[in-house]
């Protein structure tokens, strides 16, 4: 790697190789998601892997307009807790995540 000086700022030349692997690791910290509600409400979210999901969920519900205790996210046939994270439950970009919404009243 070389380092020129332009004035008092040092300007770095990175290598094409060092470029793919910082990109290769940004991909690694971060996955992507898909936020599948039905009726044509899907949602992508890309959150780092320790992200707390209920997050999601909290950004979901207010983009919606949805009241956040009547939305249920579940993956993998299960409901998912807040405090869960993409790394708890071994997520990989692509994955759905599945929403349902409590109906009140009748």
């Amino acid at each position: 790697m070389q380092i020129e000086k332009m004035g008092a700022l040092p300007i770095e030349h990175i290598a094409q190789d060092s470029a793919t692997k910082i990109k290769h690791e940004t991909s690694k910290s971060h996955v992507t998601l898909k936020v599948n509600g039905g009726d044509d409400h899907d949602v992508y979210y890309r959150v780092k892997r320790d992200f707390p999901l209920h997050h999601l969920k909290l950004d979901y519900c207010n983009r919606l307009c949805f009241d956040y205790g009547t939305v249920r996210f579940t993956y993998r046939k299960a409901e998912l807790s807040g405090t869960k994270t993409p790394d708890d439950l071994q997520m990989e970009d692509g994955c759905v995540i599945d929403t349902w919404v409590d109906k009140v009243g009748g």
